[in-house]
């Protein structure tokens, strides 16, 4: 099984969250959970403009600004802003 600071393994999509929203909210990542929200977290709108934006340019998909003040926890975030993509298609 690799190791969480493995820097070869694949990192899922919480986890690319999760180093957004500490950058933003001063909370370590590793103290992220899934069920957390960011409100909770202390986020305002301001950071939740930067954390979009981080997300895109961390190769996620922008989420609006409905989907960062609707989204029910970290964990239903990471799923709009990271989604996973089939490995392969069926014809």
């Amino acid at each position: 099984m690799p190791r969480a600071d493995d820097p070869g393994r694949p990192v899922d999509g919480f986890e690319r969250l999760a180093r957004i929203v500490a950058v933003e909210t001063g909370v370590s990542a590793e103290r992220l959970t899934p069920g957390q929200d960011l409100f909770e977290l202390g986020a305002t709108s301001r950071q939740l403009l930067r954390i979009a934006a981080r997300i895109a340019a961390d190769g996620g998909l922008e989420p609006s600004l409905e989907t960062l003040f609707t989204a029910a926890d970290l964990g239903a975030l990471a799923e709009a802003a990271y989604p996973a993509h089939p490995s392969a298609t069926t014809v």
